[in-house]
C-alpha cells in the first residue's frame, strides 16, 4: 500500500497549476463516478488534459487519490482549530469538533465517495482512515494539554480509539439502519469522560 500511494509533487509554479487541477478532477470524478467506476483515463478528460499529464504526477489511482486526501485534508484543517483550555469541558470541545469535522466532510468532493468505498474495499478503507489522521492528532495534543502528566502512550490510545468512534460516525451515515448518529456521540462521549476520570485519579 505504501508503495502505491506515493505521488510526485511538482515544484514549478506552472506545473502546479497543472497538478492541482488534477486533484480538482479527481475529486469531482470521485463524488460522481464512485470509486470503482474512477478511472485515470476519466480524471485526464475530466482536467482537459493528456492521460500523460496524469501519469507524469502519479503512477496509479491509489497514488491519485491519496494526494488527493492529503490535499483535501490541508482544506479541513481549519475544522481542528476548536478552542480548547482548561476550563472548557473536553467532551464539550471533541463534540464540537466532530460535528464541524463532519459538516466539513460533507462539502468536500471526494471524500463521502471514498467513505462509501471504505465499507466494502480495503485500499479504499486505509485511505480513509488516513483523513482522520489530524483528527488523532488534535485529540492527542488536546488530551495531552488537559493531562500533561500522563504517559504520552496512553494518551495516543485513546485518541486511536476515539478517532474509531469518529469513523463508524462517518461510515455509519451512508446506511440506512446503522445506528444513529446520536447513539454513537452519546457513547463516544461517556467512553471519553469515563477515560478521563480513571487518567485523573491516576495521575500523582
Amino acid at each position: 500500500m505504501e508503495t502505491l500511494t506515493e505521488w510526485k509533487t511538482p515544484v514549478q509554479e506552472r506545473s502546479r497549476r497543472r497538478f492541482d487541477l488534477i486533484l480538482k478532477a479527481a475529486g469531482a470524478e470521485l463524488a460522481e463516478a464512485g470509486w470503482h467506476r474512477f478511472t485515470m483515463e476519466s480524471v485526464a478528460e475530466r482536467a482537459n488534459g493528456s492521460i500523460g499529464s496524469v501519469y507524469r504526477y502519479f503512477p496509479n489511482k491509489l497514488s491519485l487519490i491519496a494526494a488527493l486526501v492529503d490535499s483535501q485534508n490541508e482544506m479541513l484543517l481549519p475544522v481542528f482549530e476548536t478552542p480548547f483550555d482548561g476550563d472548557r469541558p473536553f467532551e464539550d470541545a471533541v463534540s464540537e469538533l466532530i460535528h464541524n469535522y463532519g459538516a466539513a466532510v460533507r462539502q468536500v468532493p471526494g471524500l463521502l465517495a471514498l467513505g462509501r468505498a471504505a465499507l466494502v474495499d480495503h485500499d479504499a478503507h486505509e485511505l480513509f482512515r488516513s483523513a482522520l489522521g489530524p483528527v488523532r492528532q488534535w485529540i492527542a495534543a488536546a488530551l495531552g494539554h488537559r493531562l500533561p502528566k500522563i504517559d504520552p502512550a496512553r494518551i495516543e490510545n485513546i485518541a486511536i480509539i476515539l478517532v474509531i468512534a469518529i469513523e463508524s460516525l462517518l461510515l455509519f451515515s451512508h446506511q440506512p439502519y446503522a445506528p444513529s448518529r446520536e447513539i454513537i456521540l452519546r457513547e463516544t462521549l461517556l467512553i471519553l469522560r469515563g477515560y478521563i476520570n480513571e487518567l485523573s485519579q491516576a495521575s500523582p
